[in-house]
C-alpha cells in the first residue's frame, strides 16, 4: 500500500466512526483540521531542536515580536511557521488531555501566533468539542498522530487528500457548498486564464471570493511560476484555512483576507495579473453598499442580483495587461433587464470580453444548473480586438449519472485547441462587438372610439396602451422606418406610428443562438409522399396481424396437465454492478434504454467504448426491468450495454423453446409489476422474480405457440411505436391478451 493509500485508508475508518452521530460535513471537517496540524507537524520535525535551542537561550532576553523576527530568520525561506514545544498532537492523549480540549488550546497556542489564531479561527476547538461527543476524539488523535505528513508525501498528494475532505464537507449541505470550486471547474477555469500564456512571468494572481481557495491552488500548480496569491472571502473561517494550507505547501506570498468583497475591497491599493472567481450564483443583495465610482463605475443594480457588483470589481482589479476569468449564470448574458444591458455594453465598448465558453451542468457544486466562463482580457492580440469567441463546448465534458462530469486530458487539449484557432466551427463562432447590439423601438396604434373613428385629446391622436408594441430591428437593416413600414406597420392600424421617443439600443449576448440549427421543412410534395406510405404500411400491418393461415392455427396441448417450475430453477439471472461510463458521440456498444427496446426511438441517444462482463447483452437475450414506473416489463434485448436497471434471465435447461420461455414471461408481466414495490419509485428484487411459476409443454406444444405467435407479436411491435395515445395503449392490451391467451390455454386448468 503506498503513502497515500494508506492516509486515505485511516481517514475513510476514522468517518466510519462518526457515521450516524455527526453530519458528514463536521467530520470531514474535523479530520481535515487534524490532518492540516499534523502535516505541519511532520514538516517541522528537522527543524524542531535548532529553534527551540534559539527559543530556550533567548527567552529572557527577548520579547516575543523579537524573538519571532530572530526564530523566522533562522528558519530562512524553508518554514513560514514554527512550534515552540518538544510535544506532538498525539502527546495530548499522553498527558490525558482527551477528557477535554484544554490540552489541545494549550497545544495550539505553542504554534507562531499567526499560525495559532488561524487553527482558532477555523474552529479547531469547535470541532475538538465535536468529537469528544461522537466519544471519537482520542481515536482521531491518535489515528491520524501516526500518519507520516512529512516531504515525501508531495504537495499534489496532499491537496488531492485536501480537496477529497472539503468536499466531503459540503457534501450533506450544511455548509455553503458554494464556498467550495469543484476540482472539474477548476482545471477549466485554470486553463482558460493560462490558455494564451505570455512569455513574461506574471506575479500576481487574485480571488475576490476565493471560499476553499481550490480554485487559486489549481491555478497556482498549472502556472508553474513563482506567484503571489490575493483572495478575499466573506468566511473568516475559510480565509485561516486557505493560510493554512498555504503553510503545508510552503508557499510563499499569499495573503488572505476576511470580509464582504462588495462591501470593503481587502486590497484597495492593488490591481493584479490574473483574477480568477467561482462566483456566487445569482446571490442577491441589499443596496446598502457604500457607492463607489472606480469599483462601480455603472452604480448599484436595480434587480438586487450581485453578479453586476462582482464583473464591476473584477475589471477595477485587472492590471494594464491582466486577465480574467469567473463563472456566471448564461442567464446573465441575455436577460431583458435595463442594469444588465447597460453592464453588456459597458464591457463591450471597453473591448474586454475575449472568450466566452458554455458549461455543462454538473460544473458548479450543489447545483445542476448550466453556467459558462466568462475571460476578460485588458491585452487583447490584434487578431481578437473587437470581437468576442464563444466555445460551445457542452459536448467535450459529458456528464455521467453517478460520477458526475468526465474530465478528460483529451477534452482539455481540444478546448485548448479550439480556444488557439480562433476560426469558426461546429464549437466556435467569431462574432463582432457590433453583433450583440440591436436597435428597439415602440410602435403605437391609434385608441379608436364604438364608432371606429380615432380618439384625439389636445389635437393628439392617443395611443392605445394594450396596442403597443415593441420591434427589435435585425442586424443589418440601416434605415429603421422603411424596415418598419415593410415589415410591420402594414399588418397593423393604417394609422399607426413610430414612437421616435422610444428608440433605443439594447445589447443581448445569447451564447446558445450561434450553434442553433436551422431545421428546414421538408416540401408538401414530400410529406404527402411519406403519409402515403406510413399508411399503406400499418394497412399491410394489420392485414397480417389478422390474417391467419393454416399453419399459423394455434394448436390445443396434447397433456391437460403440464409440469410445472420456476423461474430460479430453470435459469441464471445477472444484474450488472459495474459503473456505466457514459460517451455523449456514437461508439461501439448503444446503451440499452426501455424505450430504445420498446423501439419508441430508433436510434440509442448514448454509447460506452467497453463492456464489462455483466453487461454484455446479445440479440433475443431476455431482460427484464427491475427499477421504476414499469418495473416487471419484458423485453427481447438488443446487441449492446445492459444498465443496472435491467436484468439479464438466460436459460440453463433445455425444457424450454427459447422464443416460448420469452412469452412465458411476457405473459407473467402483470404478476410482476403487481409484485414491485416502493413509494416513489418502484423495484422488483430477485427474489420475486426467481418465485414465477411457469408452465413446462412439451417441445412440440411450445413450437406451435412459437410458430403462431411471432409473426403476430413481431406486427404489433412494429405498429405500437408508430401510434400513440389510446391507440398504443389498446395494441399493448391487445398483445399481452394475445400472449396469455396462447400461454395458458382453458384446456391447462
Amino acid at each position: 500500500m503506498t503513502a497515500k493509500e494508506n492516509i486515505v485508508s485511516v481517514v475513510w475508518k476514522l468517518l466510519s466512526l462518526t457515521r450516524g452521530i455527526l453530519p458528514p460535513s463536521y467530520a470531514a471537517s474535523s479530520l481535515l483540521l487534524f490532518m492540516v496540524i499534523r502535516r505541519l507537524e511532520c514538516l517541522y520535525e528537522p527543524y524542531r531542536m535548532k529553534v527551540l535551542s534559539i527559543y530556550d537561550r533567548d527567552k529572557n532576553q527577548l520579547d516575543e515580536y523579537d524573538m519571532d523576527k530572530k526564530i523566522r530568520k533562522a528558519l530562512g525561506r524553508d518554514l513560514d511557521y514554527y512550534i515552540l514545544t518538544n510535544s506532538t498532537m498525539r502527546d495530548l492523549l499522553a498527558h490525558g488531555y482527551f477528557q477535554g480540549t484544554a490540552g489541545l488550546e494549550h497545544y495550539i497556542r505553542c504554534f507562531d501566533r499567526n499560525t495559532a489564531e488561524q487553527l482558532i479561527k477555523f474552529g479547531a476547538l469547535d470541532y475538538a468539542n465535536r468529537l469528544l461527543y461522537a466519544k471519537s476524539f482520542a481515536e482521531v488523535i491518535n489515528e491520524v498522530g501516526k500518519l507520516s505528513l512529512d516531504a515525501t508525501i508531495t504537495r499534489e498528494e496532499f491537496d488531492e487528500v485536501v480537496s477529497w475532505l472539503l468536499q466531503l464537507s459540503y457534501s450533506d449541505g450544511k455548509v455553503n457548498a458554494e464556498s467550495y470550486s469543484t476540482s472539474e471547474l477548476s482545471k477549466i477555469m485554470a486553463t482558460a486564464l493560462l490558455a494564451d500564456k505570455k512569455e513574461e512571468k506574471l506575479t500576481t494572481i487574485y480571488d475576490p471570493v476565493c471560499g476553499s481557495g481550490n480554485l487559486l491552488r489549481v491555478v497556482q500548480s498549472q502556472y508553474q511560476h513563482p506567484v503571489s496569491v490575493y483572495g478575499q472571502d466573506i468566511s473568516e473561517r475559510m480565509t485561516s484555512l486557505n493560510g493554512l494550507l498555504a503553510k503545508t505547501s510552503n508557499i510563499r506570498d499569499c495573503y488572505f483576507v476576511p470580509g464582504d468583497v462588495l462591501e470593503v475591497d481587502g486590497f484597495p491599493e492593488r490591481q493584479f495579473d490574473y483574477v480568477v472567481a467561482d462566483l456566487p450564483f445569482r446571490m442577491r443583495i441589499d443596496n446598502h453598499l457604500l457607492w463607489n465610482d472606480n469599483r462601480f463605475p455603472m452604480g448599484m443594480p436595480s434587480n438586487s442580483d450581485a453578479t453586476g457588483l462582482f464583473i464591476q470589481h473584477i475589471v477595477s482589479k485587472m492590471a494594464l495587461k491582466g486577465k480574467a476569468v469567473f463563472t456566471c449564470a448564461p442567464l446573465f448574458l441575455f436577460e431583458e433587464h435595463p442594469y444588465s444591458d447597460r453592464l453588456r455594453s459597458w464591457l463591450l465598448k471597453q473591448d474586454v470580453i475575449e472568450c466566452i465558453i458554455a458549461l455543462p451542468s454538473g460544473f458548479i457544486s450543489g447545483t445542476t444548473l448550466k453556467t459558462c466562463l466568462c475571460v476578460l482580457n485588458k491585452n487583447k492580440s490584434k487578431q481578437r480586438k473587437g470581437t468576442v469567441q464563444i466555445i460551445n463546448a457542452e459536448s467535450l465534458f459529458p456528464r455521467q449519472r453517478m460520477r458526475g462530469i468526465l474530465l478528460t486530458d483529451r477534452a482539455i487539449e481540444m478546448l485548448l485547441s479550439i480556444y488557439h484557432s480562433f476560426e469558426n466551427n461546429s464549437y466556435c463562432r467569431i462574432a463582432n462587438n457590433d453583433d450583440f447590439f440591436q436597435s428597439e423601438v415602440q410602435i403605437k396604434q391609434p385608441k379608436r372610439k364604438e364608432d371606429g373613428s380615432i380618439a384625439i385629446i389636445d389635437g393628439k391622436m392617443v395611443a392605445d396602451r394594450e396596442k403597443t408594441i415593441s420591434v427589435t430591428i435585425p442586424k443589418g437593416e440601416n434605415n429603421l422606418e422603411d424596415y418598419i413600414y415593410r415589415n410591420v406597420i402594414t399588418h397593423l392600424d393604417k394609422d399607426s406610428w413610430i414612437d421616435q421617443t422610444s428608440v433605443r439600443v439594447k445589447c443581448k449576448i445569447d451564447i446558445y443562438a450561434p450553434f442553433e440549427k436551422v431545421l428546414e421543412c421538408p416540401s408538401l410534395a414530400d410529406i404527402e409522399n411519406n403519409v402515403s406510405k406510413l399508411s399503406k404500411g400499418i394497412t399491410a400491418l394489420f392485414a397480417n396481424l389478422f390474417n391467419e393461415k393454416q399453419n399459423d392455427r394455434l394448436y390445443i396441448p396434447e397433456e391437460t396437465h403440464p409440469l410445472r417450475a420456476v423461474v430460479g430453477s430453470v435459469s441464471q439471472i445477472t444484474r450488472s454492478r459495474t459503473p456505466l461510463d457514459r460517451i455523449g458521440r456514437k461508439s461501439k456498444y448503444p446503451i440499452l434504454t426501455p424505450d430504445y427496446l420498446r423501439g419508441y426511438i430508433s436510434e440509442p441517444n448514448e454509447f460506452v467504448e467497453s463492456l464489462a462482463s455483466d453487461q454484455i447483452v446479445a440479440e433475443g437475450d431476455v431482460l427484464i426491468l427491475m427499477d421504476g414506473e414499469n418495473a416487471g416489463e419484458v423485453f427481447y434485448g438488443k446487441q449492446g450495454c445492459m444498465t443496472k436497471t435491467l436484468v439479464k434471465v438466460e436459460l440453463t435447461t433445455d425444457a424450454f423453446d427459447k422464443d416460448y420461455f420469452y412469452y412465458q414471461l411476457k405473459a407473467k408481466e402483470p404478476e410482476l409489476r403487481q409484485r414491485a414495490r416502493g413509494e416513489a419509485i418502484k423495484h422488483l428484487t430477485s427474489s420475486d422474480l426467481r418465485s414465477i411459476s411457469l408452465i413446462v409443454p412439451s417441445k412440440t406444444q411450445q413450437v406451435s405457440v412459437v410458430r403462431y405467435l411471432k409473426p403476430k407479436t413481431k406486427a404489433l411491435d412494429e405498429l405500437i411505436p408508430m401510434l400513440g395515445g389510446k391507440a398504443r395503449e389498446t395494441l399493448i392490451s391487445y398483445r399481452q391478451a394475445l400472449i396469455s391467451e396462447a400461454i395458458n390455454p382453458k384446456s391447462c386448468f
